[in-house]
């Protein structure tokens, strides 16, 4: 469990798994990529307003390790887009 101040529910591993039997392959990637962008999006807004609110509270190492996290964070989803763009050109 953690602690955040966004609505956020986790789904296990397995919930991943369970998506449709009859999906291709790349409909399959493509929900999950979707999926993980917004995840991904949601933990980097949430990254942001921790470090906001430890700037405020005086707290600049902190502060600037989770802005470095938030950094991380927006590279992993352009990457994540950019698998999902990679599949959506294939027309496989």
């Amino acid at each position: 469990m953690h602690d955040s101040d966004h609505p956020h529910h986790h789904h296990g591993h397995q919930d991943h798994e369970n998506v449709s039997a009859e999906m291709s392959l790349e409909q399959k990637a493509l929900k999950l990529l979707d999926h993980w962008i917004v995840h991904n999006d949601d933990h980097g807004t949430n990254y942001s307003q921790w470090a906001a609110k430890l700037r405020q509270g005086g707290h600049l190492g902190a502060a600037e390790a989770l802005d470095q996290v938030g950094e991380l964070t927006t590279r992993i989803s352009r990457l994540f887009r950019q698998a999902k763009d990679d599949l959506q050109g294939s027309g496989s």
